[in-house]
């Protein structure tokens, strides 16, 4: 197989739009499409016989999302989605996609990013997609010698929905702090992830608008294409996007959560590809915040945390069961 191309599998129902859209590829030049499946089989076939380096999907039921779950359970690489909608889109996200576009997108750009799953390392999946259990609801300990209003920033990319879940399922309803998280999404995916993850999770969740007050025990979640950031006081400001980075920024929010004063702070950051949120962790922990990153082994993919771990912004490396005990012992006035 020549060197410049690249090998690619396709996923999801094998009909005109799949064949146009692999024709497309094609003309390129700079792709080989080393198989077509639409069933869990013989996308482990392909994937142990052709050695593909990333797989397209075109999501049109909640049948082809699930092909992202049995490859990253037995042949773990990078998925690419085109959802028709955004409720698949969210599903997709939840199961591990690396990326999610909407059906719509031109060949310019889903080459552009298909382009950059080349030297991309992911790991299997420990977890089915889909609505995950709900926690049990209980208090949580109030602080004995906590320093006050408390606020926990969270930053996620590619396989942060479930690791979000996994996270603040470990939270009770009475959780002392507020937590706004920042997750990596299109710029529609806002009102239906909320409901995804307000549906999993003990904690409420809410999509964050522009002058509301953080409160303890509830989760405010970046509406796709808006930068989240906290403001004096702990009221929460939007703002669209502004650059051509990603949007919502983990690094935007942790920026103004280490310059906030009058708080105990937490950044947390998260399973993702890049190095978004690395540089705002360091500026919390400057600042006298406690810092924590998700660990390697637990992430779909490292660049992220390990961004952080290289730059000296997290004091400590755990999956994301083990860092929602280390926010609970934070909040009750403890840290390790």
């Amino acid at each position: 197989m020549p060197e410049a191309l690249f090998p690619l599998l396709l996923l999801g129902e094998l009909g005109p739009l799949s064949r146009d859209l692999g024709d497309r590829l094609l003309a390129t030049g700079a792709f080989m499409i080393v198989g077509r499946a639409s069933d869990a089989g013989s996308a482990q076939r392909i994937c142990r016989d052709r050695s593909p380096r990333a797989a397209l999907l075109i999501a049109r039921s909640q049948g082809d999302v699930a092909l992202i779950a049995e490859l990253m359970r037995e042949n773990p690489l990078p998925v690419v989605v085109l959802a028709q909608t955004a409720a698949l889109g969210v599903a997709a996200l939840a199961a591990g996609a690396v990326e999610v576009l909407p059906a719509t997108t031109p060949p310019e750009p889903l080459v552009q990013s298909l382009r950059l799953m080349g030297d991309l390392r992911v790991v299997g999946r420990r977890a089915r997609p889909g609505k995950p259990a709900r926690a049990p609801r209980c208090e949580a300990p109030a602080p004995e010698h906590g320093p006050g209003p408390q606020l926990v920033a969270i930053g996620a990319s590619t396989g942060g929905p479930l690791a979000l879940v996994e996270l603040l399922s470990g939270l009770p309803a009475g959780f002392p702090a507020a937590v706004l998280v920042v997750q990596h999404m299109p710029d529609d995916y806002g009102p239906q992830f909320a409901a995804w993850l307000g549906g999993a999770i003990a904690l409420e969740v809410r999509l964050a608008a522009a002058g509301d007050l953080a409160h303890p025990g509830t989760v405010y979640l970046a509406d796709g294409g808006h930068d989240l950031l906290a403001g004096p006081g702990g009221f929460l400001h939007t703002r669209p996007r502004s650059t051509t980075g990603p949007c919502p920024s983990a690094d935007v929010l942790f920026a103004s959560v280490a310059g906030l004063s009058g708080f105990a702070r937490c950044g947390v950051l998260l399973t993702g590809m890049g190095r978004d949120g690395a540089a705002g962790l360091l500026a919390i922990r400057e600042a006298g915040g406690f810092t924590l990153v998700q660990d390697r082994a637990s992430s779909v993919v490292s660049s992220m945390p390990d961004e952080a771990l290289r730059l000296g912004a997290a004091e400590l490396a755990l999956p994301p069961a083990a860092l929602a005990s280390q926010l609970l012992l934070w909040a009750g006035g403890q840290r390790l």
